[in-house]
């Protein structure tokens, strides 16, 4: 965020970057003779650790992370919230 001058993060801003990082990481995986079958295919079988979690799909799911994190934006970096006391 810092790179395009934004100072503030956000949760949205967060989930666009993964949401952008899977898809630009399917269309690199399904490499140059792109179009829609094989990018499904690709997409299919993605198992991608995008620093922390880690995007799974498969032809019968198409939800790509299995669990809610729960985190915090600490000094620019997504933290994963161990320990919640409200």
């Amino acid at each position: 965020m810092k790179s395009i001058g934004e100072s503030v993060t956000t949760h949205v801003a967060l989930e666009g970057y993964l949401n952008a990082a899977v898809l630009a990481q399917g269309l690199r995986d399904t490499g140059p003779n792109l179009n829609t079958a094989a990018f499904v295919r690709t997409m299919e079988g993605m198992n991608v650790d995008l620093g922390g979690p880690v995007v799974t799909f498969t032809p019968s799911s198409r939800q790509g992370l299995k669990e809610i994190y729960l985190s915090c934006i600490r000094q620019g970096a997504v933290v994963k919230v161990e320990n919640f006391n409200p």
